[in-house]
């Protein structure tokens, strides 16, 4: 006698969508990697960017969990990778400083909305009219 027969499972990235994590869940990740990007920022130093590992939890958190989550991570990386470069004994000050933390947030806001661009196939960010100011009205 045969075995019934049983459908193959779809691959793991073909079942994880846009939405099919709940945001809990993409925040705890991101801020575990964040957290493990950190070590390594801290460990390494100032000579070397890790700026590359930092954007993996923003875009996976833009494309999982949307722009709001994807956007407070923007936020905690920046907030981190700024109190990471401030505790180095030789860091920068003033506008150097200001410089080197708008600029990875900056980046960061534009892959946020390059992510939920690319994932919902829309110029416009739902409810996040401060990236897009010169939306037409509706």
């Amino acid at each position: 006698m045969t075995p019934p027969f049983r459908p193959r499972r779809a691959p793991l990235l073909t079942r994880v969508r846009p939405g099919s994590v709940a945001d809990v869940w993409v925040m705890a990740a991101g801020l575990v990697f964040v957290v493990a990007v950190s070590m390594a920022d801290w460990l390494t130093g100032p000579d070397v960017s890790l700026v590359i590992f930092y954007v993996l939890p923003v875009v996976a958190a833009a494309w999982l969990g949307r722009v709001r989550t994807g956007v407070i991570l923007a936020v905690l990386v920046t907030t981190i990778g700024g109190a990471i470069a401030a505790a180095d004994p030789g860091a920068a000050t003033g506008a150097v400083w200001l410089w080197n933390a708008v600029i990875p947030f900056a980046f960061y806001l534009l892959v946020v909305w390059l992510v939920v661009v690319g994932t919902e196939g829309s110029w416009e960010l739902p409810g996040f009219s401060i990236i897009y100011p010169f939306a037409p009205e509706k």
